[in-house]
């Protein structure tokens, strides 16, 4: 098995106390220069501040991820590849298991066990999609003479998300 090289950041220890925005693989401020409090739900205490990510930043992020997918290796990755890269990051996140935990519990105030079974639902997630990774390959069509008809698939670009506070995992 290749492995895979990445450019390396430092663990992000659970607690700390100030969050950067992630962009390009580094840690920055948000262009506004704007933080907000995490509160724990449950005892409403603070747990850390954090950028706040505007619309700048939200396109300074898709423009980063747009260049790394341009320029970048991974669109030219084998399936094969990129399936191990999935299933490495899923063997990660189930080494730092209790870190995950811990920061679910306190971004979401959810219950010890429901923040257990999402976390454990991501990983099977990236488990889930390194192998149907696999089975998306492209198809040759038998045609009459001398002519061929194929289909690949392969990504084709880069887009932006909002997620769910009640589930920031997904």
């Amino acid at each position: 098995m290749a492995t895979v090289k990445q450019k390396k950041m430092e663990p992000m220890p659970t607690k700390r106390d100030f969050y950067h925005l992630i962009v390009n693989g580094e840690r920055v401020e948000s262009a506004s220069g704007e933080t907000f409090v995490v509160t724990n739900p449950a005892t409403g205490e603070p747990v850390a501040r954090v950028a706040k990510g505007t619309r700048e930043d939200a396109e300074r992020a898709v423009q980063a991820a747009r260049q790394a997918f341009d320029r970048g290796k991974w669109r030219h990755f084998p399936v094969q590849k990129r399936a191990r890269i999935l299933y490495q990051i899923a063997s990660i996140m189930r080494e730092r298991f209790n870190e995950l935990v811990e920061l679910e519990i306190l971004n979401t105030g959810k219950a010890l066990s429901a923040a257990q079974g999402q976390v454990m639902q991501a990983i099977e997630d990236f488990e889930f999609f390194a192998g149907a990774i696999i089975g998306h390959r492209g198809a040759v069509n038998p045609m009459p003479g001398a002519f061929h008809n194929y289909t690949e698939k392969e990504p084709v670009g880069v887009c932006a998300q909002i997620i769910p506070w009640n589930y920031p995992l997904m």
